[in-house]
């Protein structure tokens, strides 16, 4: 026979909780209550079809907004982190593939790659005040490592930013920001020659008050085909559109090897 102890809490707010006593038993009534992740069709893996995915994926976190306006995981900028949109596209995956019987060889991973520490030489360290006599210097460190891939016979993968918004036009007053798209695109590139691939995936999710970019829906580098997507959730989370008009200076990036 099987005991179940709930217990109630009255929070701040006024709202009621309950706690489950035994951690077992607490993810056995989450998934029981928890609405199903829908499907996710084959046809959604192909690269013509990457920008449904994505779509897939953000109307996914509407269904999650309760836990994404909890600010346990906000940045500084008052955002969801990167991490917190990783964490949950790579649980709605997991999910839908777990439901469907014919999704069985699908593999979804985080944080794929690998990190590599800067080769030793003889040259003696450069003396950082900041960190005491006795302290090591630590080696570099060099992240190779994509947010998300999904392999299903073909590799699909996924760098995502939050709220770093990409106008994709490179002027005096905003230089910084096309450097950012030219950055987070290039990182992709990376990652999808790394994986012996030749297409990735940029999502930026962005805050309701963020202004329209100006991007192609894909740039073409170093024989990499990267399709960039941008999009603006309402500020309770409950919708979310695309913010990407295909109006940028497409030179800029399609000229740097």
């Amino acid at each position: 026979m099987l005991f179940i102890t709930f217990c109630r809490e009255v929070v701040a707010d006024c709202k009621d909780e309950f706690v489950v006593s035994c951690p077992t038993i607490r993810h056995l009534v989450l998934n029981l209550f928890s609405a199903p992740s829908p499907l996710m069709p084959d046809i959604l893996f192909d690269p013509m079809n990457h920008k449904q995915l994505v779509s897939r994926f953000l109307t996914q976190l509407v269904n999650e907004r309760r836990t994404l306006t909890q600010k346990l995981c906000w940045t500084e900028k008052e955002f969801p982190s990167e991490a917190t949109f990783q964490a949950l596209m790579f649980s709605d995956a997991k999910q839908a593939f777990a439901q469907d019987p014919m999704k069985i060889n699908y593999v979804v991973l985080m944080e794929t790659g690998q990190r590599i520490k800067s080769a030793t030489t003889n040259k003696k360290p450069k003396i950082d005040k900041k960190r005491t006599s006795s302290e090591p210097p630590k080696p570099a460190v060099t992240k190779k490592r994509s947010d998300l891939l999904i392999i299903n016979g073909r590799k699909v993968i996924i760098e995502l930013k939050s709220n770093g918004l990409f106008t994709g036009v490179r002027t005096v007053s905003n230089k910084s920001s096309a450097d950012k798209l030219g950055k987070a695109i290039h990182q992709v590139v990376h990652y999808a020659k790394a994986q012996g691939i030749d297409n990735g995936i940029l999502l930026n999710i962005v805050a309701h008050n963020s202004p329209e970019g100006s991007l192609l829906p894909q740039y073409e580098q170093d024989g990499v085909t990267v399709h960039v997507h941008q999009a603006r959730f309402a500020q309770d989370f409950s919708s979310w559109e695309w913010i990407a008009p295909s109006q940028p200076l497409k030179a800029f990036f399609t000229a740097k090897k």
